[in-house]
């Protein structure tokens, strides 16, 4: 009897925790409820339905994605690894989320430390997601020449003026990069603090900066010299002019 009842709650604990096959998250996933292990008042609640009720991802089986929340779009690829989901967008940002399987039907997302949003599978699957990326001719450096702090002094985006780019570069005045030549990286944009790490990718023409979210951003090296450093976050063309003297 007690052999049989171990045997019970062996396959009840592999129906409850089986492993996800990647193939399985192939589809369209849709915001279902919000869970905590902590106490969540009322308006709490509203807030999370008010920022997940449609939220959306769809991952396809060529590894594209696309996420909708708020109002906003996000694309990139997305992967996965140990019960981990990755989504690198084409911003330039990877993010990754703790992932479990509740259900055929339902994936349990860990967003904070002991709070998780669960989809759902919905009906209307993208099939295909044709990913808009820009071409950028990058350069490759060694460690030492971007070993500095460097400041923002101009932002360059598509569709903006000249006023609206100076409107910019006045907002970002004093903001600022320093990558240590220990791999560490102190950033202060609009008055925003934040430490990390850094590193260069294999072909040494891209930054990537590490957060202690363990949330990395990707910078293409456009452009290099003793005094200036020309960024670009991403995938899409967003370009960040940085000088070692503050302006």
């Amino acid at each position: 009897m007690k052999k049989a009842l171990l045997i019970v709650l062996f396959f009840s604990y592999l129906t409850t925790n089986a492993q996800i096959v990647k193939e399985e998250l192939v589809g369209n996933w849709i915001y279902h409820r919000f869970e905590s292990d902590k106490e969540v008042d009322s308006i709490g609640k509203k807030l999370m339905v008010r920022f997940f009720g449609k939220m959306s991802v769809n991952l396809t089986s060529d590894d594209n994605y696309q996420l909708s929340m708020m109002g906003k779009k996000e694309e990139g690829k997305w992967s996965f690894d140990q019960e981990k989901l990755f989504f690198n967008s084409t911003k330039g940002i990877q993010s990754n989320f703790s992932i479990q399987k509740k259900e055929a039907d339902t994936l349990r997302f860990e967003m904070k430390p002991n709070e998780f949003i669960i989809l759902k599978r919905g009906e209307q699957l993208v099939q295909k997601i044709d990913l808009k990326v820009d071409d950028f001719k990058t350069v490759s450096v060694d460690k030492k020449q971007v070993s500095k702090k460097w400041f923002i002094t101009k932002k360059i985006v598509p569709n903006k003026s000249e006023k609206q780019i100076e409107m910019l570069a006045i907002l970002l005045e004093g903001s600022y990069i320093d990558f240590k030549p220990n791999g560490k990286c102190e950033i202060s944009i609009l008055s925003i603090q934040e430490t990390g790490k850094w590193y260069l990718n294999d072909k040494k023409d891209e930054i990537i900066q590490e957060k202690p979210d363990d949330t990395k951003v990707f910078w293409k090296i456009l452009k290099v010299s003793e005094n200036e450093l020309l960024l670009n976050k991403g995938d899409l063309k967003e370009q960040y002019l940085f000088s070692t003297s503050e302006k």
